[in-house]
């Protein structure tokens, strides 16, 4: 389980992520940060990183992609209107006030395929569907998909 307190986004610098062999997908390098990411409320703290990865086409090189890199983390940060609303109209009902507060990220997953062409799947756990996880996937800053697992 990922879970913290709220901070301010600060960006994040190519010697704060290390490139690790993940799977076969040799479209992409993958890189894991080395300090605590703050992902919708949640500040991920380092030793909950392994469940934390940012691939980059192979097309590109780490230090091409870090603006839109920091530019989508620290949107990821602020998109709780974005996130409460759609869960709102997939469940036709409202949230409680504390619904965005009371999640907890267990993964976050980046693919950043150009400099406009990015996105998401974020799994976390909240309080309506207690025991399971809901996977949310974005493209950009729109949530195109979402799954529940459990």
């Amino acid at each position: 389980m990922m879970n913290g307190r709220k901070q301010q986004y600060l960006p994040i610098t190519a010697e704060q992520l290390i490139e690790e062999q993940i799977g076969q997908d040799d479209r992409y390098r993958f890189y894991r940060p080395l300090i605590p990411l703050q992902i919708f409320h949640c500040l991920i703290p380092v030793e909950d990183m392994e469940n934390c990865t940012i691939g980059i086409s192979v097309n590109y090189e780490l230090p091409q992609m870090l603006s839109v890199i920091n530019n989508y983390l620290e949107w990821i940060t602020t998109c709780e209107k974005q996130l409460v609303s759609y869960v709102q109209e997939r469940l036709k009902e409202e949230l409680t006030k504390d619904w965005f507060q009371r999640i907890e990220v267990w993964s976050a997953s980046f693919i950043f395929n150009t400099l406009d062409d990015y996105g998401a799947t974020i799994a976390f756990s909240e309080s309506i569907f207690e025991d399971h996880i809901l996977e949310i996937d974005f493209e950009k800053d729109r949530i195109v998909a979402d799954r529940l697992n459990g």
